[in-house]
């Protein structure tokens, strides 16, 4: 096994550190071509980068798309309202909605109508 030894001087800015680092390989050493991603480590950013995962979330996401599927295949309509019954979507309005009117039906459904597209949403976009 071959060693390199390497001196950059610490004045330099990560960057610079960055790209005298990478001559000195691609001078000396060969890799696979992958795809470039910053390191996390030397990030300027001042605030979080994501949320945590709400995994529950996804998972109804995911049953609601596998019912969506399903039903393509059975070639079965299915209302938005069913489908949420059927993987067990609770639906909860804030206590300012409810006290200010008392939720009909078609309140419920709607807001229900909504929750289901949410969900088809998300999974679209994490295929």
């Amino acid at each position: 096994m071959s060693s390199l030894l390497v001196r950059i001087p610490k004045s330099l800015t990560h960057k610079q550190i960055d790209v005298a680092i990478e001559c000195i390989f691609a001078k000396e050493m060969t890799f696979e071509r992958v795809r470039q991603t910053q390191n996390p480590n030397r990030s300027n950013a001042r605030y979080k980068l994501s949320k945590p995962i709400n995994f529950e979330a996804y998972k109804m996401a995911f049953d609601v798309y596998e019912m969506l599927l399903n039903k393509e295949l059975s070639n079965v309509k299915l209302s938005n309202y069913v489908l949420a019954k059927r993987v067990g979507l609770v639906v909860k309005s804030k206590e300012d909605t409810l006290k200010e009117q008392a939720m009909t039906v078609a309140d419920e459904r709607r807001a229900i109508l909504v929750a289901i597209t949410r969900k088809k949403k998300m999974t679209a976009n994490k295929k």
